[in-house]
């Protein structure tokens, strides 16, 4: 289940300071430095009682992220009768009716969303990367500057469920009505070498075609390709062998069928050569890599999308991840040489969130109980005082305590992460 930063901010502020952190609904207001809330008109709550509290503008009844959404302002009056709050600030428009705020007494939002963040660079989650020629092979790169489109058709990253084979996003492509358009990348290459290239796919609709193609670009010729018409997902894959002068290669993505619209995930090129593989960028480190596997070989398996997942994968046992000036990859000996896709199971970060409508799929309590910790280590020691710093002492050490706790049920584990080795932790973490 996906969470959002306002979901995550707002268990993180009660973790930290109890559950009278609420988000609270503004009345009709005009003023930019006041907020009218119902729900804090009272008769017993004494005036000033929030003054030098935070407000911090959690959603706007106008639109997603209009103003004065994401703004914030100290509290510098509280009119208890009324449900008046004065600001210390102007916003840039009055909060008014339908506008939802939020009342923090420890840190600014601000503050919150970069312990939340911090938590997210330090949390952990199981995937396959794709090892690949193909720059953004996993389609999980934002935008679509990777592929150059023939000048008709479009293309642009997809995030429906539906429409996304593994990970996040796919790329759709629609044909503008000529038929046979497509988006492409370019390779230089070498006459007489074996290549292998697969690609997941799915078409819109029914008898809508896609199609998978190797082109020469030297002499303007297909070399080979692969085809489907169907709405479910599914393998094209093939190899071939680079023809006599050919310099320049384009495996080309085709929406064959006029106005179709087609679904792409998981482009994979491989040289059937090379000992050297570059793994995706996110991948900046040897200890995030565990096994590489390929699913078993034979046409049938082959041509299945589902046997992706529905068939146990074959285990490519001598490969070592190795280092060199920043990047990580994976080196097989021997070389692949099998005609099916290939997958290098990883561990990544979670993303950080950039805006109040941002998700994680992480845990709402693993995430949050992360961010207390976070958040209460930005909350040095020396800025509490004297008195009160071995309550806070205490209370940080319980947040590592819990942390921990939360790492060690949710933390992603694995026997053996490069197929050598002892380790039963697949990474040392930082709690």
């Amino acid at each position: 289940m996906s969470n959002t930063r306002t979901e995550v901010r707002q268990e993180t502020a009660e973790l930290l300071v109890g559950p009278h952190i609420l988000e609270a609904t503004a009345s009709t207001n005009t003023t930019k430095d006041e907020v009218i809330l119902a729900d804090y008109t009272s008769t017993l709550l004494q005036d000033g009682h929030f003054v030098g509290n935070i407000m911090y503008v959690s959603y706007d009844a106008g639109g997603a992220n209009a103003a004065p959404e994401g703004e914030w302002g100290l509290i510098q009056a509280y009119d208890a009768s009324a449900g008046l709050f004065t600001l210390d600030r102007e916003l840039t428009v009055a909060v008014t009716v339908g506008d939802k705020v939020e009342i923090h007494s420890i840190l600014p939002p601000k503050k919150i969303h970069k312990g939340i963040d911090r938590a997210l660079r330090k949390m952990l989650y199981r995937t396959l990367a794709v090892p690949s020629l193909v720059a953004d092979a996993d389609m999980e790169a934002s935008g679509t500057t990777s592929w150059t489109d023939d000048g008709s058709i479009t293309i642009a990253k997809d995030t429906t469920a539906a429409n996304v084979f593994r990970g996040t996003q796919s790329m759709s492509a629609t044909d503008s009505g000529g038929g046979d358009e497509y988006c492409y990348q370019s390779f230089n290459v070498v006459e007489g070498d074996t290549y292998f290239v697969s690609a997941m796919c799915r078409t819109s609709a029914a008898a809508t075609e896609c199609k998978l193609q190797a082109y020469d670009a030297t002499n303007g010729a297909e070399i080979d390709n692969e085809t489907h018409d169907e709405t479910a997902w599914q393998t094209l894959a093939f190899e071939f062998t680079i023809p006599s002068g050919c310099k320049a290669l384009q495996i080309r993505l085709i929406t064959v069928t006029a106005s179709g619209v087609v679904y792409w995930d998981h482009v994979q090129l491989l040289r059937k050569a090379d000992r050297r593989y570059a793994l995706p960028s996110w991948i900046t480190e040897i200890w995030q890599v565990g096994r590489t596997v390929y699913q078993r070989e034979g046409t049938e398996r082959v041509a299945d999308g589902r046997m992706v997942d529905q068939t146990a994968p074959v285990r490519w046992t001598h490969i070592r991840p190795k280092k060199e000036l920043g990047a990580v990859y994976i080196a097989p000996d021997p070389p692949f040489r099998n005609n099916a896709p290939v997958y290098v199971e990883c561990l990544r970060h979670y993303s950080a969130l950039s805006s109040d409508t941002s998700t994680t799929d992480a845990d709402l309590d693993w995430i949050a109980t992360k961010a207390k910790y976070e958040c209460l280590r930005m909350l040095a020691a020396p800025l509490v005082p004297t008195e009160e710093r071995g309550e806070f002492r205490n209370a940080l050490e319980e947040a590592k305590m819990e942390a921990a706790a939360m790492d060690a049920r949710f933390m992603p584990k694995v026997e053996q992460p490069f197929g050598f080795g002892g380790e039963s932790l697949w990474g040392l973490q930082e709690v």
